[in-house]
């Protein structure tokens, strides 16, 4: 574990001559005023809690500015983020592989539609190594006013947007599947997070509440990808997490609190997760 402070800088490798800004933290593009131009700010974390276990940390902050600006050749195009890490107890920086964002500007033929801001994807060798160990470098999803996790963010045109980007640093050859939230009211769901870099066979785990009688395990052939997350819903289902439900119309999860646990094949606790209360 450890408090680090983040920072980024943009380059391009396609169509570079379109663009503004390369080698700073704001990259803009569009033949227009500097201040009616698109484009992307990053804005490093100054204060972030990485811990080297897989654990979700918040990288920085992405605001999208996006404007109608004339793109008469290249409507598509791909950017690069340069981040770095800086352990403040020992003054080490490390580079992050780069990251890649491809973008689509909308040609808002008979009005305006938003963008869409898609994940970006970790370049060509996605590790980073730290002191004597090697570790994986996920990116696991943007955070919202109104999403705590998603793969992607709405751009609304003629403004600005913005969302929080979660990564992971998780040292290869050790796995590490959690559950990292408990959503309690209205659909109610428990979200398990694979910190690990390698897939992760979680067949014939079980997932219980603290109060006896609520138990779900998982059928064979339940796999979670490096950095991704899975869902288990009370009542409902969501195919985008994996599809998996109780499929019961009570209550399992106390609004009061309680504590998720997560339990392996063998019946060996890998996850309690106590909230509420």
């Amino acid at each position: 574990m450890g408090n680090v402070e983040t920072g980024g800088v943009w380059h391009a490798r396609e169509f570079g001559s379109m663009f503004y800004g390369l080698g700073t933290e704001h990259i803009r593009w569009g033949d227009v005023p500097d201040s009616k131009r698109s484009g992307y700010h990053f804005r490093g974390n100054p204060r972030a809690e990485a811990v080297l276990d897989g654990s979700e940390f918040v990288l920085g902050t992405l605001t999208h500015y996006n404007f109608r600006i004339p793109m008469p050749q290249h409507e598509q195009f791909t950017v690069y983020l340069d981040v770095t890490v800086t352990f403040k107890d020992s003054g080490t920086t490390i580079p992050l592989p780069s990251l890649r964002f491809h973008h689509h500007e909308t040609p808002n033929i008979g009005g305006d539609r938003d963008d869409v801001v898609h994940l970006p994807k970790v370049d060509a060798h996605p590790t980073v190594q730290i002191g004597s160990d090697l570790y994986a470098v996920n990116i696991t999803g943007f955070s919202t006013d109104t999403e705590r996790h998603a793969e992607w963010f709405h751009s609304h045109e003629n403004g600005r947007s913005q969302a929080r980007l979660k990564a992971q640093l998780a040292r290869i050859g050790q796995p590490n599947s959690y559950i990292s939230h408990v959503e309690a009211s209205g659909d109610a769901y428990v979200e398990i997070l694979n910190g690990g870099p390698e897939r992760a066979d979680v067949s014939g785990w079980t997932l219980r509440a603290d109060d006896a009688g609520h138990a779900f395990t998982f059928p064979s052939g339940s796999v979670i990808g490096p950095g991704r997350r899975i869902r288990v819903h009370t009542s409902g289902a969501d195919g985008d997490y994996g599809g998996y439900s109780y499929g019961v119309d009570h209550q399992v999860w106390s609004e009061e609190g309680d504590t998720a646990l997560l339990e392996d094949a063998e019946g060996a606790m890998v996850s309690a997760f106590p909230y509420g209360g």
